[in-house]
C-alpha cells in the first residue's frame, strides 16, 4: 500500500504543467515537487540552501524542466531521472524567469539585471547574452514559431529578439490604461491615438 503524500502548497512560488497536461512541477519552501495523477515525488529537493523558485518551464516533449532560483542559479533537470544535465549561475545573482523554444532547442534565461541570456540546450557552452540592458527579464516567451523571444520588464516594455541573432527587432511600451507605442529598431513607431 503506498502513502499519499498531500502537499500543503500555501507559500507556491510556482507551478507548470508539462505540455501533455499529464504532470504538474510544483516549487515551495526550496523544494520541487512533480505530481501526476498517481504519485506526488520530491523531484529536486534544496532544503539544506532554502532558495525560491523564481520561474518553471517545462521542455516541450516534458522531458526537461528548467529551474530558476532567487540566488541566481538555473537548472535544467531531467525529469525522468531527475538527474541535472545543466547548472548555471547568472550574475546578477537573480534569474526570475525561463523559457524554452517551441522545438526544445533554446532555453531563454532572464537575469535581473543583465537583460537575456540564451542557451542551446545541451551545450557545453554557456548562455549567451542577448541583450544586456540593466533592465528584469520578468517573463520570457517564445513565439510559436520560435523565430522570437518576447521579453517583459520592470520598465513597463516587452522587447522582441530574433532567436537566431539575438538582435532586437523591437519593443512595445505600455503608457497606461489601452495607451501604448511601438518601435523598431530604425526608430520606426505606431502609437495609439
Amino acid at each position: 500500500a503506498s502513502q499519499e503524500r498531500v502537499l500543503d502548497i500555501t507559500h507556491a512560488t510556482g507551478f507548470t504543467f508539462r505540455p501533455d497536461g499529464k504532470k504538474a512541477a510544483i516549487s515551495f519552501c526550496g523544494e520541487l515537487w512533480s505530481r501526476d495523477s498517481e504519485s506526488c515525488h520530491d523531484l529536486l529537493s534544496t532544503r539544506k540552501l532554502h532558495p525560491k523558485i523564481k520561474g518553471l518551464a517545462y521542455s516541450p516533449d516534458g522531458s526537461l524542466l528548467a529551474v530558476a532560483y532567487e540566488n541566481g542559479l538555473v537548472k535544467v533537470v531531467d525529469v525522468a531521472s531527475a538527474s541535472q544535465l545543466a547548472v548555471f549561475e547568472m550574475a546578477s545573482k537573480v534569474a526570475p524567469s525561463v523559457a524554452f523554444s517551441p522545438d526544445g532547442m533554446l532555453l531563454a534565461i532572464g537575469d535581473k539585471y543583465r537583460g537575456v541570456r540564451l542557451w542551446r540546450v545541451g551545450s557545453s557552452e554557456l548562455p549567451k547574452v542577448i541583450d544586456a540592458k540593466p533592465v528584469c527579464a520578468l517573463s520570457l516567451a517564445f513565439t510559436p514559431d520560435g523565430e522570437n523571444i518576447l521579453s517583459a520588464s520592470h520598465d513597463g516594455a516587452i522587447r522582441i529578439y530574433s532567436a537566431s541573432t539575438g538582435r532586437e527587432k523591437g519593443s512595445i511600451h505600455f503608457l497606461g490604461g489601452t495607451e501604448w507605442v511601438v518601435s523598431d529598431r530604425s526608430g520606426n513607431f505606431d502609437a495609439t491615438s
